[in-house]
């Protein structure tokens, strides 16, 4: 397991992947059905995401409606690793109310 550094625990969520993509590269992180992604290949995907999501304006949220699959997470941490604020919209939830 990797261990943080007592500065890294407030740090950030993108900061943390980056850190175990560097240090465990080849460990499994992801599994979806039959495919899998190690810590560079998560965050490899991600940053694909990041890409296009750093040319948006970063004082608009975007929504990310939740699934099962793994490519919402790499939209989701991609905007998170862009630096774009994310409202996570899981559509099987009951409203309130």
């Amino acid at each position: 397991m990797t261990a943080f550094a007592k500065e890294e625990i407030d740090g950030t969520i993108g900061a943390r992947l980056r850190k175990l993509a560097i240090e465990v590269p080849d460990r499994l992180a992801l599994v979806d059905g039959a495919r899998t992604w190690t810590f560079r290949q998560f965050l490899d995907e991600c940053a694909t995401y990041a890409k296009a999501f750093s040319k948006l304006d970063k004082s608009a949220p975007i929504v990310v409606v939740m699934g099962e699959e793994a490519q919402t997470l790499f939209v989701l941490y991609g905007a998170i690793l862009a630096g774009v604020p994310v409202v996570p919209v899981d559509i099987g939830m009951p409203p309130q109310g």
